[in-house]
């Protein structure tokens, strides 16, 4: 559960995942940083662009899922950083 957002990912990914053949459960996590402009939005309501010590992101932090064999690809989670480091907690 993201408690920042709401959003039940579990429940998203296990929808997901019962439209997929047996062969298509068995998957790949790939990870990747894309590097973006370091800005701050106010937008309805909210505060986006900073990280959990209030510094501006420079860093997203994207985790992917891909079966082995076949073409479902679906983003699990993306998260802001600051820095990139071992510790999600940047």
């Amino acid at each position: 559960m993201n408690e920042d957002h709401g959003l039940d990912s579990s429940a998203y990914l296990t929808l997901s995942v019962s439209k997929l053949s047996e062969y298509e459960c068995n998957i790949v996590l790939m990870t990747d940083e894309i590097y973006v402009a370091k800005c701050v939005e106010y937008s309805g309501g909210e505060v986006k662009g900073l990280v959990a010590d209030s510094s501006v992101a420079s860093t997203l932090l994207c985790f992917t899922v891909k079966p082995v064999g076949g073409k479902y690809k679906d983003l699990v989670s993306i998260y802001p950083m600051s820095k990139f480091t071992l510790s999600k907690n940047q």
